[in-house]
């Protein structure tokens, strides 16, 4: 298997790999480090590394992993293939220093159907079997090269869908809405968790601004809320945001996201200069002037005069 240059076969087998490595339902520091040091093997560019984090990031649910696993196995070809997938997989399995029962089950029967030879079908349907304790429903298989835009554009979106799916819960609200509310609130977040990450404060007016701008009810604003908390705190792409923001709002809407970045800022009292500089960036982006920034920034100090941040 050559490492460098990525082939869509290289990336089919990173696929597999991490479905298998979620195959307990988590990904220990050690297994999450094992997979990042062969993935720095490869000759990859940031949106590369992106389709990978995609599935690093959230658990591969039963059904998809079973998509992965065809995808692959169609791309098999020679027993020496075979076997530095079968070395890879024992180095994964035994990298957090403990191989449990079922985790040792897994690797040999793994192993044993990687070894055989025969038509592709018979090998899909062996790799099937691992999964026969779970229960399949392939009609539910998300698209992953469908919400690569998403995730590459609006992470907290990405991360609210995967939430919702994993969780089998539902917002009421149409997509545009909800793509609307997760870049507002992430962008928000980003500029909080810049100086010592979202404190309690910042927390409640982020939520309070959420209901102002998307009108969720409570508990549809507390799961963004910990979606945006916890995408943050991984880091987001404030340039990518603001584009796709842009996109999406007027420029009345714009105006508004800037002043709410500057009561996030001051929630905790102290406009720290991280802050105002990352709300500066995100200004720009919207391409609001220096002075329409500095506006803004006014505007902000007459609500704390008043109380009303």
């Amino acid at each position: 298997m050559t490492l460098r240059p990525p082939t869509e076969k290289q990336f089919s087998l990173i696929r597999l790999f991490i479905a298998l490595a979620w195959a307990d339902g988590e990904i220990s520091n050690d297994e999450m480090n094992y997979l990042k040091d062969f993935f720095f093997k490869l000759d990859l560019t940031g949106e590369d590394w992106a389709k990978i984090e995609m599935y690093l990031e959230e658990p591969v649910l039963p059904e998809e992993a079973e998509s992965l696993i065809q995808d692959f196995v169609q791309r098999l070809s020679g027993a020496r293939e075979r076997e530095e997938v079968i070395a890879f997989l024992e180095g994964l399995v035994s990298s957090d220093g403990v191989v449990k029962a079922e985790e040792k089950a897994f690797l040999e029967r793994c192993t044993a159907i990687f070894r055989e030879t025969g038509p592709a079908s018979v090998l899909i349907g062996k790799i099937r079997g691992l999964f026969q304790d779970a229960v399949l429903k392939p009609a539910s298989v998300s698209n992953r090269e469908e919400e690569l835009e998403d995730f590459l554009n609006n992470r907290v979106l990405f991360n609210v869908r995967r939430k919702l799916e994993r969780e089998k819960l539902a917002i009421e609200s149409d997509e545009k809405a909800l793509a609307y509310a997760s870049l507002f609130g992430g962008l928000l977040g980003h500029v909080a968790a810049v100086h010592e990450g979202i404190s309690e404060k910042e927390a409640a007016v982020l939520k309070r601004r959420l209901k102002d701008t998307a009108g969720f009810d409570a508990e549809a604003i507390e799961l963004i809320v910990s979606v945006v908390e916890a995408s943050a705190a991984r880091g987001l792409d404030p340039f990518r945001m603001t584009r796709t923001f842009y996109g999406l709002s007027s420029r009345e809407q714009r105006q508004q996201l800037v002043d709410c970045l500057f009561d996030i800022a001051g929630a905790d009292d102290d406009l720290a200069h991280v802050e105002i500089e990352a709300a500066r960036d995100i200004a720009y982006g919207l391409k609001f002037s220096h002075k329409e920034f500095i506006d803004a920034k006014l505007r902000y100090r007459e609500r704390a005069k008043g109380g009303n941040t």
